[in-house]
């Protein structure tokens, strides 16, 4: 096996991977690359030819070294390209016979997972590919340096399955036992789904916001009804996408058919507090059949799923003394100084000293500028915002509309 020095493996998952194989057969596995699109043309590929990405790895048979390393030296002097993973291709595909294996399951195992111009930074590692890491049967993925936190994250997924499914059977065998189930019990093995929460009135229900592959749309007041998705949805929103795939595909190759994921119709995703994030996703994928009569057939999936929360935990940043922190109210009920700013402003009793500090937030002024030009919907609609959050409570701001016409249309810019 060929491999980076900056991949997480996961050593069993390979082991068992590598022990299914026969090394006597010419195999050359890796996830397939075609290139990128500025590629195109111009890594000297023929039509149906490929190569293994050298990022996630290769894994060469004993047969395919033996076919192609004395032939190395004439490898090294074909110089059609400067990337390293197109040579070893067209090297093993000119005298060992085979090519890079066109499979989907490849694909999951050994998996290149990065976003253009991120690729490599240990920030991103940790929030984008580290997560995919606990989700995915890949057997390893790319880039991280750090593998012990990815051990980590790994343990810490599997770890979360264990805690939910014992309350789970808690509560399935306490149909058969007739004993009384704690409720924390019966709120974490409950089985799941959408209807667990029932609102009695029209402010306890649960709003669902509806999110398109690009944009989400939300119905809360003060929220903008439409806007973009920031990198973190657009990271868990490819994670639950995935491990959908993941459940749909398990069986796949066994019953002769492939099913790629082609692309998110929509998704309706909403928080309940007491249970988990809930999705309704609508899903196009491609059904591949290969055995058989061949054929390729475009079709849409509903999903829906939950993802439970496990008990809740707390840690104290710092172990407190209650006798101390009783004899410091005692002493100092007035003013409560050990508390900070923030934790004041929860306190239902007047503090002394609280109008002072009140007064002197309240004469620093905040200037707002505001550059315009057109987006009267969206103007009209921040103006709204701004008076119900600064002049009603009447806060100490300057607004300063800086006002912009370019444009030659008198009608369109009124």
């Amino acid at each position: 096996m060929r491999a980076d020095d900056d991949v997480y493996i996961k050593g069993d998952r390979l082991e068992s991977f590598l022990r299914s194989l026969n090394s006597s057969e010419a195999l050359f596995l890796g996830q397939t690359g075609l290139g990128t699109t500025e590629e195109m043309g111009k890594l000297v590929l023929e039509p149906g030819e490929n190569f293994c990405m050298g990022g996630p790895g290769v894994i060469m048979s004993q047969e395919v070294l033996q076919r192609m390393v004395p032939h190395i030296g004439k490898c090294l002097w074909e110089m059609c390209t400067t990337k390293e993973d197109v040579k070893v291709g067209r090297c093993v595909r000119r005298f060992a016979g085979i090519q890079c294996v066109w499979s989907y399951e490849m694909q999951q195992l050994l998996n290149e997972n990065y976003e253009q111009n991120k690729k490599g930074y240990i920030r991103d590692s940790i929030t984008v590919r580290f997560t995919k890491l606990s989700h995915y049967t890949q057997t390893k993925t790319h880039p991280t340096s750090t593998h012990c936190i990815a051990t980590c994250l790994v343990a810490i997924d599997q770890l979360h399955h264990h805690t939910i499914q014992p309350h789970q059977e808690i509560v399935l065998m306490s149909k058969y036992s007739n004993t009384e189930i704690h409720k924390e019990e019966l709120r974490l093995g409950i089985p799941p789904y959408f209807m667990r929460f029932q609102a009695r009135q029209r402010e306890e229900i649960l709003e669902w916001e509806f999110l398109t592959g690009k944009y989400l749309f939300l119905a809360a007041d003060g929220q903008p009804p439409q806007r973009g998705m920031d990198s973190a949805q657009r990271e868990v929103l490819d994670d639950i996408v995935m491990q959908v795939m993941e459940m749909i595909t398990t069986n796949a190759k066994t019953q002769g058919h492939i099913i790629d994921f082609k692309e998110l119709q929509y998704d309706y995703p909403r928080v309940n507090p007491m249970y988990g994030a809930e999705h309704i996703l609508d899903l196009l994928l491609l059904y591949k059949k290969h055995k058989g009569k061949k054929m390729t057939v475009p079709v849409r999936r509903h999903a829906y799923l939950q993802q439970i929360f496990s008990k809740i935990q707390f840690v104290e940043h710092e172990e407190l003394d209650a006798q101390e922190l009783a004899s410091k109210i005692n002493q100092d009920s007035g003013s409560l100084s050990f508390l900070s700013n923030s934790l004041k402003k929860l306190v239902p009793f007047q503090l002394c000293g609280s109008e002072n500090e009140h007064k002197e937030l309240k004469d620093k002024k905040i200037n707002i500028l505001i550059p315009l030009s057109g987006h009267v919907d969206m103007f009209v609609r921040f103006m709204g915002n701004f008076e119900k959050t600064c002049l009603i409570p009447n806060q100490n701001v300057k607004l300063v509309i800086l006002l912009f016409n370019f444009d030659s249309n008198p009608d369109k810019a009124k």
